[in-house]
């Protein structure tokens, strides 16, 4: 008796260029977006600290999920990862621990949505989120490569908006006292714990190159691929968020930024004189 075998197969749509831009979009824009006024209103002039802390503890995280990948390049990678190492029972724990971090991940998310979708349009939230939910839903149904280049196209900007700020913003880090603040280590222990609690929030900014190893059956070569696509995600994120932040506490109206729903808006309003709004419209769109 012949028994058919499921050959289905995923489509390998996806290079590096694609794979970061992604990554990007899934650790930029739930993250400097939603979380920098919460980090500067905790670590203060530590805040870079933080943000370079939470990149040391993701860069470990992420050179693992490098080299996983590498040798088992399978969606759901975190679940599969440790269905191998320790078996299926742990497996099916952590995909239910994925799941709830996905489910609070979103709350965090929808949360900053509301804040910066405030500053625009008097529309209800439920409303708009359904929306973006359809928009979404036909993209992926398009196809990977099609959903991938759409949430790229607002990378870009969302990128380059940070550019944007760090280059108007330049002018701040002329302030050497403050860059001697911002570079020396906390010298009692409540300023450190409060560094460390802004650490642990600013790594939620980090994450992303878990949902990229997602991808690894719809990639081109990505034992070779992948691990790259990870490190220079992470490299370019640390990047950027170093130098955002550094302007942030060098902001002279601080205050404004830690009490806003909608902070990036607030920062780049300061540095650049123009209006916030285009800033908002990015941070409200859920790339991820």
């Amino acid at each position: 008796m012949n028994i058919k075998t499921d050959t289905t197969r995923l489509r390998r749509a996806l290079g590096i260029p694609l794979l970061v831009f992604y990554g990007l979009g899934v650790t930029i824009g739930a993250g400097i977006f939603a979380l920098i006024g919460e980090i500067v209103r905790l670590a203060g002039d530590h805040a870079p600290q933080a943000f370079l802390l939470a990149g040391l503890i993701a860069g470990a995280t992420g050179w693992s999920y490098a080299l996983l990948v590498s040798v088992y390049p399978r969606a759901a990678g975190e679940a599969v990862f440790v269905k191998i190492g320790m078996g299926a029972m742990a497996g099916r724990i952590v995909g239910l621990g994925i799941t709830l971090t996905a489910i609070i991940s979103s709350a965090v998310v929808s949360i900053a949505f509301g804040g910066y979708l405030g500053t625009l349009l008097p529309i209800p939230q439920t409303v708009m989120v359904l929306g973006v939910l359809l928009v979404l839903s036909i993209a992926a149904w398009m196809g990977v490569k099609q959903s991938v280049i759409f949430a790229a196209v607002i990378t870009v900007l969302e990128v380059g908006s940070l550019i944007v700020i760090a280059l108007s913003g330049a002018p701040l880090l002329t302030d050497a006292p403050l860059l001697l603040k911002v570079v020396t280590p906390p010298s009692d222990a409540v300023t450190w714990a409060a560094v460390f609690s802004a650490t642990i929030i600013a790594f939620f900014a980090f994450i992303g190159f878990e949902d990229m190893v997602n991808m690894a059956e719809e990639t081109i070569d990505p034992k070779r691929v992948m691990p790259k696509a990870i490190i220079l995600t992470l490299l370019i994120t640390v990047v950027l968020y170093a130098l955002i932040s550094t302007i942030a506490v060098a902001l002279p109206d601080r205050e404004a930024l830690t009490s806003s729903s909608a902070p990036l808006a607030v920062l780049f309003e300061a540095v650049t004189g123009l209006s916030g709004k285009p800033i908002a419209v990015l941070a409200s769109w859920p790339v991820a």
